[in-house]
């Protein structure tokens, strides 16, 4: 994964969040759409959903962390990556650990981007 600067615009749900992402210089790519690699959270409407996007909502509040992008997006064009802690946490681990997602294996549905990060 490639270490990006960027802005969190806002949390969708637990496991996608709506940022801003440096490309290079004044490069910007707006108001897209960053899954967490690795998770899968209920959808908001299903049990669960609210409490993934709150424990985000806070997760994100209470720590300092990087985002860390793969160089490739969902089947859905979304971006994959995951926020990262100095200390070696992740939000997708810590989602997992405090059962607010369950793994996925995404690699079948991965698309190649065509820009990097820097």
């Amino acid at each position: 994964m490639t270490p990006a600067k960027y802005k969190i615009q806002r949390v969708h749900d637990g496991d996608t969040l709506i940022v801003d992402v440096q490309l290079m210089g004044t490069l910007w790519l707006v108001g897209e759409r960053l899954r967490i690699a690795g998770v899968q959270c209920p959808e908001l409407h299903e049990p669960g959903g609210l409490d993934a996007r709150l424990y985000v909502e806070e997760w994100k509040l209470s720590r300092h962390y990087t985002l860390d992008l793969k160089p490739i997006r969902d089947k859905y064009g979304r971006l994959l990556g995951d926020l990262c802690c100095a200390d070696g946490s992740k939000l997708s681990t810590d989602l997992l650990a405090n059962g607010h997602a369950v793994a996925y294996r995404e690699l079948d549905e991965e698309l190649p981007i065509h820009w990097q990060v820097v």
